[in-house]
C-alpha cells in the first residue's frame, strides 16, 4: 500500500512567500558560485550545491536548522575518517560501516528526529567516503573544502533570509503517525538502497560520476517505493532540462564560456527559472529542484578547460542509468520487506 499523498497541483502564480524563496535561492546560489570560482577553490560542486540544498529542501531558516547543517559537516568528516581512512583496504568492512551509518541517518529521517541532519549526513558522507577511498585523493583538501562550503552555505542562507524574508508565517507540514513496521520499512529500504549505490560506484570505479551518485541518494529521501519512483522520474526530467540549458548557455557564449563575468548573468537566469518552478511545485525535490541542482552541478564542476557539451551528455546518461538501476533494486527490496509483518509498509495517519 502506498503511503504517499498525491503531489499538489502545479500553481501558475507565485505567492509573496514563493517569490521570497526564489530570490533567496538565486541570490545564495549565485553568491556562493561566484565566490568559489573567483577564488579558484577546489570541489566547486560543494559550493554550488550546498546553499541550494539548505534553502531548497527546507523553506525555513532557524538556529536549529543551521546547527543541523553545521553538525552534519563534523559528522561527515569523522565518519569518513573512520570508514575510508581506517578501513579503505577492507572493502567488505567499509561497506558494512556504510550500511550501519545509513541506518542511523534513515532512522533520524524516518522518525522525524532531525530530517535535514540525517539527509545531509547521508548524502555528504557517501560522497566523501567514495572520494577519500582513492589513495591519490588529498583528504585534507577534500575535508577543508567540504567544511568551508558547509559554513559558507549557512552564512549565505542567513544573509539571503535577512534580505528576502517571508511575508507571512509558513505553516509547518502536518505530522504523520507511522506504525513501527512502517518506520522499519523506510529505514531498511533507504539503507539498503544507499549501500548498494555505494558498492556499485566503488566496484565500477566511478570517480567522476559524483552527480549520478548524489542523484541515487536524493531519490531515496521519500523512503517509500512509490515516492522514490516519482522522485526518480522528476529527477531525470530535471537533470535533462538543467543539462540542456547548460548546453544552450555554452552555445551562446561560445569561446567565452570560461569568463566568469559573462557566465554569471546566464547562470542567474537559469537559477531563476528553475527556482520559480521549484516554488510552484511546492512538493520538495521534484522537477524544478532537480533542474536547479543539475545546472548548479554542471557549473560547479566546470573549469576553464571543461567541455560542458560532453559533461552534459555524460551527466544525462550516467544519472539516467544509475537512477534506473537504483529504482529496480528498490522495487525488489520493497517487495521483500512487505512480505513480513514486522517490516510491512502501512498508511500513516495524520496527527491531531
Amino acid at each position: 500500500m502506498s503511503t504517499d499523498a498525491t503531489p499538489p497541483p502545479l500553481r501558475h502564480t507565485l505567492t509573496e512567500n514563493d517569490w521570497a524563496q526564489v530570490k533567496r535561492l538565486v541570490f545564495g546560489g549565485v553568491l556562493a558560485f561566484t565566490v568559489s570560482k573567483g577564488f579558484g577553490w577546489n570541489y566547486g560542486l560543494f559550493y554550488a550545491i550546498y546553499p541550494l540544498l539548505l534553502m531548497g529542501l527546507v523553506p525555513l531558516f532557524s538556529a536549529h536548522i543551521a546547527r543541523q547543517f553545521l553538525y552534519s559537516a563534523v559528522v561527515n568528516v569523522t565518519a569518513t575518517t573512520v570508514i575510508a581512512g581506517v578501513f579503505a583496504r577492507y572493502p567488505a568492512v567499509m561497506s558494512l560501516l556504510v550500511l550501519l551509518f545509513s541506518v542511523v541517518c534513515f532512522w533520524l529521517m524516518a522518525t522525524g528526529q532531525a530530517f535535514l541532519f540525517g539527509a545531509m549526513s547521508l548524502a555528504s558522507t557517501h560522497t566523501l567516503v567514495h572520494l577519500a577511498s582513492y589513495p591519490d585523493t588529498d583528504v585534507l583538501n577534500l575535508y577543508g573544502n567540504h567544511v568551508w562550503a558547509t559554513v559558507m552555505a549557512v552564512a549565505v542562507a542567513a544573509i539571503a533570509y535577512a534580505l528576502f524574508p517571508d511575508r507571512s508565517p509558513r505553516q509547518p507540514p502536518p505530522r504523520m503517525q507511522k506504525t513501527t513496521s512502517t518506520v522499519r520499512h523506510q529505514i531498511l529500504l533507504g539503507s539498503i538502497g544507499a549501500t548498494l549505490s555505494f558498492v556499485v560506484f566503488q566496484v565500477a570505479d566511478l570517480r567522476d560520476s559524483l552527480s549520478a551518485q548524489v542523484a541515487t541518494l536524493l531519490i531515496l529521501f521519500p523512503m517509500t517505493w512509490s515516492g522514490s519512483k516519482m522522485a526518480s522520474l522528476q529527477r531525470m526530467t530535471g537533470t535533462v532540462v538543467g543539462s540542456v540549458l547548460a548546453l544552450l548557455i555554452q552555445l551562446l557564449l561560445y569561446t567565452h564560456y570560461d569568463r566568469l563575468l559573462l557566465v554569471i548573468p546566464f547562470y542567474a537566469f537559469g537559477l531563476l527559472l528553475f527556482a520559480a518552478e521549484h516554488a510552484r511545485e511546492a512538493s520538495g525535490p521534484a522537477r524544478g529542484f532537480g533542474a536547479l541542482t543539475g545546472l548548479a552541478a554542471l557549473f560547479g564542476l566546470a573549469t576553464p578547460s571543461t567541455d560542458l557539451f560532453t559533461n552534459s551528455l555524460y551527466r544525462i546518461s550516467s544519472v539516467t542509468l544509475s537512477v534506473g538501476a537504483t529504482l529496480f533494486f528498490l522495487y525488489a527490496t520493497h517487495l521483500v520487506l512487505n512480505r513480513f509483518a514486522a517490516t510491512r509498509l502501512e498508511a500513516p495517519r495524520q496527527s491531531n
